[in-house]
């Protein structure tokens, strides 16, 4: 049987101002595991920071407790706000704006802040294309999974319109 076509799932975030973090709106849901992803299932509305210095993603010990989430594991975590030695870890689902899904990924539970449900780390950023751009004054923030096969290239485009702008002032 041929391998099943994986289709991107994306979203685009365009902020009013020029921000200092990344907050997303987000859903967490239990986790599907060998059950065909369901949109209508029970979820949980959550506020989802992003966070390119941390390995892992993390919810909060609240949230879980909340979602009364079935305790798979325990590791490890040091963070900002965190040091556990055995925190708890739970698979959930992850909903993200524009309908964009990642099923059962494992999160621990630990102190990420007060303003947050969900801490997005690099276990979730890495594999994908993450793009924060701050022309005019605004951020704009766009994610996509799978990564492309032909991704932004800044230093090839700076130099287009380098190229470009020397040209018309010769």
């Amino acid at each position: 049987m041929a391998n099943p076509i994986r289709l991107h799932q994306a979203f685009h975030v365009d902020y009013k101002a020029l921000v200092p973090a990344l907050y997303t709106p987000s859903r967490l849901m239990l986790a599907s595991l060998n059950q065909p992803f369901d949109p209508q299932r029970q979820f949980f509305d959550t506020r989802a920071l992003w966070d390119t210095g941390a390995t892992s993603t993390m919810i909060t010990h609240e949230i879980a407790k909340k979602m009364n989430l079935p305790q798979i594991d325990t590791m490890p975590i040091i963070g900002v706000n965190s040091k556990e030695e055995n925190a708890p870890v739970y698979t959930v689902d992850l909903l993200l704006p524009m309908g964009a899904t990642i099923t059962n990924i494992m999160v621990a539970a630990g102190n990420i802040g007060t303003d947050i449900d969900i801490l997005i780390g690099m276990d979730i950023i890495q594999i994908s294309d993450f793009n924060i751009s701050n022309a005019g004054g605004k951020t704009k923030f766009s994610w996509c999974v799978p990564p492309h096969e032909n991704p932004i290239n800044l230093v090839e485009k700076a130099n287009k319109v380098n190229e470009r702008l020397s040209k018309k002032h010769r």
